[in-house]
């Protein structure tokens, strides 16, 4: 499991070199198998490569450009690499947090990249309450977050794609990896008797 690798260098992080790179990989994609396997490959071994080639964003904030793409900024290659490397040797990890640095992003990004691309994993995605985690059609829930990356991405890596990926409330099965994302909110024994691959807590100051 890699989260920083040789390919995400590939991709420029000025914005509108990106969305043509963008543009010629998906166009290439369009009509050469082998090409999305390697792309896919590529992905499962570098984080930071499938973020910045794949992955967009929606921001309410940014009024008449609220969706694009997400290019990282290099503290955020620094967490994500910190985050995943911490899943890796099973050590926790705390981001302190404020508006606009893309923290929730972050670690969800990296959640839907765990179980996309790798077998069996299991995370449990947790904030201040359920509406928070998962209320339909709110892109501010964590799910609802999930559910724009999942929406934006080509057919072939699984978009749109209910044969490979089942949607229910507070929970995403990852079909083709057999890895799956809970949601759930915070009680005193939330967790308890469970173990995941991955247990991102949003919001935490807010718990009691």
């Amino acid at each position: 499991m890699i989260a920083t690798g040789k390919y995400q260098a590939l991709i420029p992080k000025e914005f509108s070199a990106n969305l043509k790179f963008r543009v010629a990989v998906l166009k290439e994609a369009s009509t050469n198998k082998n090409f999305c396997h390697g792309l896919i490959d590529m992905c499962r071994r570098d984080c930071l490569f499938f973020i910045s080639l794949f992955v967009w964003q929606h921001n309410p904030d940014h009024i008449g450009n609220e969706v694009g793409p997400f290019i990282t900024y290099p503290f955020q290659d620094d967490a994500i690499a910190t985050l995943i490397n911490c899943i890796w040797k099973r050590k926790d990890n705390r981001w302190p947090k404020s508006r606009e640095m893309g923290a929730t992003w972050c670690f969800l990004m990296v959640d839907d990249w765990l179980c996309r691309f790798h077998e069996n994993k299991d995370v449990i995605t947790m904030s201040r309450d359920e509406s928070s985690v998962d209320t339909p059609g709110d892109r501010s829930s964590l799910f609802g977050k999930l559910d724009f990356i999942q929406n934006h991405l080509p057919v072939w890596m699984d978009g749109c794609d209910s044969q490979n990926i089942k949607r229910t409330k507070l929970k995403i099965q990852y079909l083709r990896t057999k890895s799956v994302n809970i949601g759930t909110s915070s009680t005193e024994k939330t967790g308890v008797g469970k173990r995941a691959s991955h247990m991102p807590i949003d919001e935490f100051g807010q718990f009691d």
